[in-house]
């Protein structure tokens, strides 16, 4: 049996890591698609919303997707610069 008890996604490029359902945000939480609209964006990975070329977040498109209650706690979490790939810690 694997404890998935505060087990998180370890972000390196994102492109393993579901923007929702999965706990890659600070404290272990994940995002929920229970709104219609998020609903629709279920195939949408963390590394949608990451500037590739300098790994930060997008912050114009993370503010246009999403409201501030969600806002801020995707934008509190950190991105190491030198983790280079998706990791389940």
């Amino acid at each position: 049996m694997v404890v998935k008890q505060g087990a998180r996604w370890r972000i390196g490029t994102g492109a393993s890591i579901p923007l929702f359902g999965a706990p890659w945000l600070k404290h272990s939480c994940s995002l929920s698609a229970q709104s219609p609209l998020y609903a629709l964006l279920a195939h949408v990975k963390v590394q949608d919303i990451i500037e590739p070329s300098i790994k930060v977040l997008n912050v114009t498109l993370i503010s246009n997707m999403f409201d501030h209650n969600i806002t801020q706690p995707i934008l509190n979490t950190h991105l190491h610069p030198l983790v280079h790939e998706d990791k389940f810690i």
